[in-house]
């Protein structure tokens, strides 16, 4: 393998292991803090550009908060020298030896970049500057972080772990940093970018120069959208892909909200019409999304009362005759009403499935408009078969597609719960 060989390839990168949004005010005096906060304000006043004077005070606030990171810190076990074209012709890339690299990574650069058309072939490669460590505040607060990672590992902690007069990198400065001033003067040669870029297309104010809106349309069209990375003003503190993960999910949202033209929005009711679930009047495009609805409470609350609606409906009534062991009649209300079959059959002795039933009561006993709710053991299958039971189909609020109207008496839902929607097996 190239990393037995010679320490090099994709192996030698090394993830990073420990990881911390890092405050400067962590290890940093009163005076330092202050010092810092002093120098932004003036950058700050400085600044012309509405645009730039708008993303700069938002990376201001978080400089002065105690608690607010101003750069990421992460511990690498492996070398990440960045300093080899300082040094002199045919040195070797790796350093014999066992070490471990702390790494500061700015949360939110003041420096600006570009990126514009350089040709109007568009095989051609457009002209990007990143324009890296261009603004004074950069340098100023990546020489700070450093310092921090310096006094944190003169703590007990890193000290224990780090062997004894052991050598130090990066080369082109083998000793503790001292001063900002020296800080300041290794970033040139040892810094390195992260591949985070964003805000070529930033949504801002147009008299900011910001490219598009609130809702993503490029100022000055009427439905030409912008929905990546280049949207983001301010680099994200993170790894930008989490970022670009969200941002494209409410853009997926705010563009869907949109009023699409007729060809669009017939397209969009064909795909949700793809898994439709008659019962509930409810379409979805994707498999996943009609799964988890079928396994909805509301969906299985209908379907039961669906089920129940059959099951309690007396099919003597359509029949010039009934069956043995059943009488249906109407009450004076015009309510159905049905007695229950024996729990056993006769000829076999073996029981019968318990079904729920609309049963009234006996048909020499008076009618009442609002039977009593049956006990539980006679909603679970058990005790007497020819208890009565109401389930509700009198009532337009127990209908199927009405699913608020749940009640202790639903007949569906245990009335143990009090209607809130624990449903009994058939």
């Amino acid at each position: 393998m190239e990393y037995e060989r010679s320490h090099t390839g994709r192996l030698a990168e090394g993830p990073a292991h420990s990881f911390a949004f890092t405050a400067l005010q962590l290890l940093e005096t009163p005076a330092e803090t202050e010092e810092l906060i002093k120098a932004t304000k003036q950058h700050l006043q400085a600044e012309t550009k509405p645009g730039l004077s708008a993303q700069y005070s938002l990376i201001q606030s978080a400089i002065q908060s105690p608690t607010e990171a101003t750069a990421s810190t992460f511990l690498l076990r492996c070398q990440r020298n960045r300093d080899l074209d300082s040094l002199p012709p045919g040195t070797p890339a790796m350093v014999p030896g066992n070490y471990a690299t702390v790494v500061a990574m700015l949360a939110h650069p003041f420096s600006r970049g570009s990126s514009h058309i350089a040709s109007p072939v568009s095989s051609q490669y457009p002209e990007i500057k990143f324009n890296y460590l261009s603004h004074p505040l950069d340098t100023e607060i990546f020489a700070r972080h450093l310092r921090l990672i310096e006094r944190l590992f003169h703590g007990p902690t890193f000290t224990s772990l780090a062997k004894a007069n052991g050598r130090r990198l990066p080369r082109s400065c083998p000793k503790p940093l001292e001063t900002l001033e020296e800080a300041r003067g290794i970033l040139p040669i040892n810094a390195a970018t992260n591949y985070h870029p964003c805000g070529t297309c930033a949504m801002m104010k147009e008299e900011f120069g910001g490219v598009v809106d609130e809702r993503l349309r490029v100022f000055g069209t009427g439905n030409v959208r912008v929905c990546d990375a280049s949207v983001l003003p301010v680099i994200p503190r993170g790894n930008i892909l989490a970022a670009v993960y969200a941002w494209a999910e409410k853009g997926a949202e705010i563009i869907h909200g949109s009023s699409l033209p007729k060809a669009a929005t017939e397209s969009a009711k064909a795909a949700r019409r793809a898994f439709f679930c008659e019962l509930c009047q409810k379409g979805y495009a994707r498999m996943n999304e009609y799964e988890a609805h079928e396994g909805s409470y509301d969906h299985q609350h209908r379907k039961r009362l669906k089920e129940m609606k059959s099951l309690t409906r007396d099919p003597s009534l359509n029949q010039p005759s009934t069956s043995t062991g059943t009488r249906a009649t109407k009450g004076g209300d015009g309510e159905l009403r049905s007695l229950a079959l024996p729990s056993t059959t006769p000829a076999t002795g073996a029981k019968k499935k318990p079904v729920f039933r609309t049963v009234g009561a006996a048909p020499s006993a008076p009618t009442s408009s609002t039977p009593s709710a049956a006990p539980v053991s006679s909603l679970m299958g058990g005790g007497d078969a020819s208890g009565a039971i109401r389930n509700g189909w009198a009532s337009e609020a127990y209908d199927p597609g009405v699913v608020s109207g749940c009640s202790d008496d639903c007949g569906v839902c245990d009335p143990r719960t009090r209607g809130r929607g624990i449903v009994l097996p058939i």
